[in-house]
């Protein structure tokens, strides 16, 4: 369910989607909830993104609390009755959280700050819903430390088999930072997306330059947003981007050329980018150029890549996308398996 929120542009702005926190269920059951306990010293945050996580996970019950007319302070330590307290446990399952209630004690148990941001979201849905009742004891840990979202924006603000409008991450061939950007990595932290992929995988024309010196300010504001709310920024990559961005002759992974091109590219975009989290890749396939262009393997042009990025903590995500796009599709001797 969306809310309208206020005109702009002549255009109708959904901003809070689901986190509008409009009309709760039944306020009054949560009265006594008085203060927000949070000694963000016990979670240990060494850096600013973090700390601006836990600042967060205060901003958005306190958004649930004044929908429900409570008047609430923020406190490092206080007593426990009338209170959300959130505590640490880093024993923990990296992102998990327990959610407890005893009388008008509730408490929040985090992993990390992003465990206690999600704790943050799911007891904001269950004030909100009327559904925290005395005794609740729930667990939450996540199966899948990877959790991505795959965007196919094009930066001409186009995107591929999109249906339901443009892009708000490009604009006439640039990125785009505004208050889109930060609804955007609330919404994702509030169902547990902790990574993004902005770009189509299909990387072409201005996208091949997201990787150099043109975007890197943009982009370093995108991923300290996205930072504050637990996401990460990834970026699809153009393999043959040694060839398009440099003028050299190949791509091969195995070319000496190629690889010290690749590492100091690397090295300048990720120090450029410090929160920038690794890259998608696409390639051998539909017409682009790859590893299988030089006789090479899928692993050798992937680990080429996951070695520049290592000394920076750095991922590649290696797309498993590799057939002729030119065969017969009529043909059933033949399938996209066979065909890679």
């Amino acid at each position: 369910m969306q809310h309208k929120t206020r005109m702009e542009n002549g255009m109708e702005k959904y901003s809070g989607a689901w986190l509008m926190y409009e009309k709760p269920v039944k306020p009054a059951q949560y009265s006594f909830i008085e203060r927000i306990v949070l000694d963000k010293t016990a979670f240990a945050c060494d850096c600013k993104a973090e700390q601006k996580v836990l600042d967060n996970v205060v901003t958005e019950l306190k958004a649930v609390l004044a929908a429900m007319k409570n008047e609430v302070a923020v406190r490092c330590k206080a007593k426990a009755e009338g209170s959300i307290t959130i505590v640490r446990d880093a024993t923990m399952k990296k992102e998990s959280y327990r959610i407890e209630r005893k009388d008008t004690v509730i408490t929040i148990t985090a992993a990390d700050a992003s465990g206690a941001l999600y704790a943050a979201f799911d007891l904001a849905r269950s004030l909100y819903l009327a559904t925290l009742t005395d005794g609740t004891d729930r667990m939450e840990a996540p199966m899948n430390p990877l959790r991505m979202m795959n965007h196919w924006d094009n930066m001409d603000n186009s995107i591929e088999r999109g249906y339901s409008g443009q892009s708000f991450f490009f604009v006439n061939n640039e990125v785009v930072v505004n208050d889109r950007t930060r609804e955007y990595a609330r919404l994702c932290a509030s169902v547990g997306i902790n990574a993004s992929v902005i770009n189509n995988v299909n990387v072409k024309n201005a996208a091949t330059y997201l990787i150099t010196p043109r975007y890197e300010k943009e982009l370093k504001e995108m991923s300290e947003i996205f930072a504050e709310y637990g996401v990460d920024l990834y970026l699809s990559l153009n393999f043959a981007a040694p060839m398009e961005l440099a003028g050299l002759p190949v791509s091969d992974p195995l070319n000496e050329d190629v690889r010290a091109w690749w590492k100091d590219t690397m090295k300048n975009v990720f120090t450029a980018i410090p929160k920038l989290a690794g890259f998608l890749v696409k390639a051998d396939s539909e017409g682009r150029p790859g590893p299988h262009t030089y006789g090479r393997t899928q692993a050798e042009g992937a680990n080429m890549l996951a070695e520049m990025v290592a000394p920076f903590d750095g991922k590649i995500i290696w797309r498993c996308f590799v057939y002729n796009c030119t065969q017969d599709w009529r043909d059933r001797k033949t399938d996209r398996a066979r065909a890679g």
